[in-house]
């Protein structure tokens, strides 16, 4: 049995800046406590206020469409062919699941979204290509995402503490060094070393790349970034691994697509994060296997 921890982030709402609280404080109108809030929160991560409006306040509340045209460069990163953004619809993709309409609070419907978002990859098997053990995950028992959904997400997030709750729970479990701890270590170093190390390799797996032929990705701008990673100046290059990782699996010729649907030119494209997703996983655990210790 192979613990994983995957989920962890998702339900402990760990990749937001600021609490999602801040837009149920705008909606019921209770502005001075929504100023309030708005100021510890910019003390604690040394932030401009009004950004932290928009992203905990006002872009939980704002239609769709709304979210899609303002959606950020790092999320959806320049490499991706236009004409594939547009025909996937990739924008929309990446805003993650449809929030549920029965949630009154736009923090609970963050929340839930987040917490599909966490079973949607885990149900591709991310983990099946690296070991044969049985996979549990923890942090998405329906007993734990119910309680996380009915308590404040005050009780999780809080200035300058994120998975507060947690932190709480294990006070005296864990060092208090652990406890404090403000992040945690992932696979950019590796990949940033891999990248360097097997560069001339990188170049030959390039040539005649299935993923511009395709028009999955623009030539100019992924090549570009790849030379900016190699010298260590991009700092999540998860998307970038994936890639590499969607151009290995296309050479090798697998005549079903990487989700087990049928081919088509629409498909493949549709298809391009949830392929990247599900290679990732094995691109990062054999970079980190061969260079972290280098």
């Amino acid at each position: 049995m192979l613990l994983s921890g995957h989920g962890g982030d998702h339900v402990l709402l760990t990749g937001l800046r600021a609490s999602p609280e801040l837009s149920d404080l705008l909606i019921r109108g209770k502005f001075s406590q929504l100023a309030s809030s708005l100021g510890a929160w910019s003390t604690a991560l040394k932030a401009h206020r009004l950004g932290l409006l928009y992203e905990g306040a006002i872009e939980p509340v704002l239609p769709r469409f709304l979210r899609r045209a303002f959606l950020g460069a790092d999320v959806l990163p320049a490499w991706i062919h236009p004409r594939l953004v547009k025909r996937a619809n990739l924008k929309d993709k990446a805003l993650g699941p449809v929030s549920p309409s029965v949630l009154r609070l736009p923090s609970k419907r963050v929340q839930a979204s987040m917490l599909e978002g966490a079973a949607v990859t885990t149900a591709s098997g991310p983990y099946q290509d690296m070991t044969s053990a049985t996979v549990a995950y923890p942090f998405q028992d329906q007993r734990l995402a119910e309680f996380l959904l009915a308590i404040p997400p005050s009780q999780i997030l809080r200035p300058g503490q994120n998975r507060s709750i947690q932190r709480r729970a294990l006070r005296n479990l864990l060092p208090q060094e652990t406890i404090r701890r403000k992040g945690k270590k992932g696979p950019t170093e590796a990949i940033l070393r891999a990248l360097s190390l097997e560069w001339d390799q990188l170049q030959a797996l390039l040539d005649d790349a299935q993923i511009y032929e395709r028009g999955f990705v623009n030539k100019e701008e992924f090549q570009a970034t790849l030379t900016r990673c190699r010298m260590g100046q991009v700092a999540t290059p998860i998307l970038l691994a994936g890639t590499l990782a969607l151009e290995s699996w296309l050479k090798l010729g697998h005549k079903e697509s990487p989700v087990g649907v049928a081919h088509s030119d629409n498909t493949r494209s549709g298809n391009l994060f949830s392929a990247a997703r599900r290679t990732t996983g094995l691109c990062e655990a054999q970079a980190s296997q061969n260079y972290a210790g280098q």
